[in-house]
């Protein structure tokens, strides 16, 4: 089980550049959409950094980086009128697994890992433990849980 003092480090092993949640399947490219979106409307970094109330240097990192964050993305979303699931990609996050499932409903909403927990009515170390291949060990939690991740369904 992961502690309270070992959840983020549970999650970091998540977040890695070779882990497939960060990529599409197909020629390995990173999947967040805000470069495809900005061009799209034609804009330079400037202009679309002034549309979603982002500086600069913030459109810049969002652009390359695999995952950016989500506070960027919402931003984005709301000032593009595009969903949170396309800005950041997580259309084409795989949900084979029960742990996959659960990441892509945490996209889905926005939450942060402390959000989804609350949300599902479970402690964050739970939450920990699913997206580490642990599952639900109640009915009740595992209906609770099941239903966050139904926005996928």
């Amino acid at each position: 089980m992961i502690d309270s003092k070992n959840f983020h480090k549970g999650i970091r092993e998540i977040n890695t550049p070779d882990n497939p949640f960060y990529y599409s399947s197909e020629d390995n490219v990173p999947i967040n959409n805000i470069y495809i979106i900005r061009k799209k409307l034609n804009l330079s970094v400037k202009d679309f950094a002034k549309l979603c109330n982002l500086s600069e240097a913030a459109i810049t990192k969002a652009e390359i980086r695999r995952s950016p964050r989500i506070d960027t993305i919402k931003k984005v979303a709301y000032a593009t009128n595009e969903t949170i699931s396309f800005v950041g990609g997580f259309d084409k996050l795989p949900e084979n697994t029960f742990a996959e499932k659960l990441y892509k409903a945490i996209k889905y909403h926005g939450h942060s890992y402390e959000a989804c927990a609350k949300e599902a009515g479970v402690g964050r170390d739970s939450i920990a433990r699913y997206l580490n291949g642990g599952f639900p060990k109640t009915q009740r939690i595992k209906e609770s849980v099941n239903q966050y991740i139904s926005i996928i369904m």
